[in-house]
């Protein structure tokens, strides 16, 4: 195996294990499957990627170095997101428990809402720093390398909040003795996912 098929395994795997882990997108991706079905959760999943690899390239192209430079931007997304994110937490606890996929008073999450959801996730700004300085940066030639690996996680990151999706829409064929229970276990672990992101 040459070292840039090498190279190229290793971004793949990387982007499955960061894509895949549970974290903020997964947990409400999970519960719009149980609430909505995989079809109309699609469009947040769309959204989720796009926002991602868009961050992904534009870290990629020099944002990170500014980042890097003023580090009140990185804590400024950290409060705006974390606040966001206990507010999802909240809605994900107190959701009703039909899930009857096509009677609910609020619409399912969409494109706008996914984006935005990705945009304000800590996770994914220090999973795009990281990937960049890890596989891009120094790794010439640096555009063709960046757009690799844009792709390959634009493939794997939509692959991966499909299944989370799918796994939630699972979860409405259970009793709805069960379904509150799924309520706050999700909820508690998009608690815990903030709290991780502050250690």
């Amino acid at each position: 195996m040459n070292d840039q098929l090498l190279h190229i395994t290793s971004m793949a795997f990387f982007a499955l294990v960061t894509s895949i882990t549970p974290g903020p997108v997964n947990i409400v991706l999970a519960m719009s499957g149980a609430q909505y079905g995989i079809r109309k959760s699609q469009p947040y999943v769309l959204g989720a990627t796009i926002a991602f690899t868009s961050l992904l390239v534009c870290l990629g192209l020099g944002l990170g170095v500014v980042i890097a430079t003023y580090p009140v931007i990185t804590n400024s997304i950290k409060i705006i997101g974390t606040a966001y994110l206990f507010y999802l937490a909240y809605r994900i606890i107190t959701s009703g428990n039909n899930y009857a996929h096509d009677h609910h008073e609020r619409p399912p999450p969409g494109f706008i809402d996914g984006a935005f959801t990705q945009l304000l996730n800590p996770k994914a700004w220090s999973v795009s720093l990281s990937a960049n300085s890890i596989y891009v940066a120094g790794h010439e030639p640096v555009i063709m390398t960046l757009t690799i690996f844009a792709i390959l996680f634009f493939v794997i990151c939509y692959a991966s909040l499909w299944l989370w999706a799918a796994f939630g829409s699972k979860v409405a064929t259970l009793p709805p003795a069960y379904v509150q229970t799924f309520h706050w276990v999700l909820g508690v672990c998009l608690i815990l996912s903030i709290g991780l992101m502050w250690l």
